[in-house]
C-alpha cells in the first residue's frame, strides 16, 4: 500500500485517527490488497458471497438491485472515502442483496477479515465506527422503505421534515442528508426533488437554504399527508 493510498484510508470515517504509516504497518499486503475500477465496471455482483470489506478510496459507486424482470432499484450512492456493504460482512448469510458498479473510476482497498481485527485491536474505537456506520445504513434503508409507501416527492418530503420536527421539537430543522442522498431516500432525481422544495418555498409551507429547512406551514404539510 502506496502512503498516498494509506492517506485516502486514513481520512475514511471508519479509521480517522490512525496515521497512515500506523495503517500502512497494520495492512500489509496479506490482508489488504488495492484494486482499481473504470467507470461502468462492476465491483461486486448481486449473489455474491462478501466476506472482505471494499473501501472507496477515490471516486463514486452505484448500488443498484437487478430484478429477474429486468427492472433496476438505485439503493445507494456512495462517495469515497467510503466502506462499501459493512453490514453483510459480519451477518450470517454474507451474500450481497446488491450489485455494486463504479459511476467514475474508482479505486479500492480490499481489507480481509484479519485486517479488520488488527486494526480494531489497534485502535478500539474503528469496531464501534464500524457498529454506527452499520445502524446508520439500516435506519437510512428502513427510511426508504417506509417513505416509498407514499405517493409522490412533496408527501415524502412532508413526512420526512414533519417527522423530524416531532423528534427535535422544532420548526428549524438541520437535515442529516445532502440533497443527493436524501433523492436516493426518496427514489426520486436530485432535480426532482430540488424543484419540489423551491414550490415548497415559493408556496409559504417552508424555507430552505442548504441543509437547514425551516417548517412555516405545518398544519398544511400535515393536510398533504391526509389527501
Amino acid at each position: 500500500m502506496t502512503h498516498s493510498d494509506a492517506a485516502r484510508l486514513a481520512s475514511c470515517p471508519l479509521f480517522l485517527g490512525i496515521p497512515p504509516e500506523k495503517i500502512s504497518s497494520i495492512l500489509v499486503p496479506a490482508y489488504c490488497r488495492i484494486e482499481n475500477y473504470h467507470r461502468g465496471e462492476r465491483i461486486l455482483a448481486q449473489g455474491n458471497r462478501y466476506t472482505e470489506l471494499y473501501v472507496l478510496l477515490e471516486g463514486r459507486a452505484n448500488a443498484r438491485i437487478y430484478e429477474y424482470s429486468g427492472r433496476t432499484v438505485l439503493v445507494e450512492t456512495l462517495e469515497a472515502p467510503a466502506p462499501a456493504a459493512s453490514g453483510i460482512l459480519f451477518s450470517t448469510d454474507p451474500h450481497l442483496p446488491v450489485t455494486l458498479e463504479a459511476d467514475t473510476d474508482v479505486r479500492t482497498a480490499v481489507i480481509s477479515r484479519p485486517g479488520l481485527t488488527r486494526l480494531f485491536q489497534a485502535d478500539p474505537e474503528v469496531l464501534n465506527r464500524l457498529l454506527c456506520d452499520m445502524g446508520d445504513k439500516l435506519i437510512f434503508l428502513a427510511e426508504k422503505v417506509r417513505l416509498a409507501e407514499l405517493a409522490g416527492i412533496r408527501q415524502r418530503f412532508a413526512d420526512y421534515i414533519l417527522r423530524l420536527r416531532s423528534r427535535y421539537h422544532s420548526n428549524d430543522l438541520l437535515l442529516p442528508f445532502s440533497r443527493e442522498k436524501m433523492a436516493e431516500m426518496f427514489g426520486a432525481a436530485r432535480p426532482s426533488l430540488s424543484r419540489e422544495i423551491s414550490r415548497m418555498c415559493d408556496e409559504g409551507l417552508i424555507t430552505a437554504n442548504g441543509r437547514a429547512v425551516s417548517i412555516r406551514k405545518p398544519e398544511a404539510l400535515e393536510k398533504l399527508l391526509n389527501l
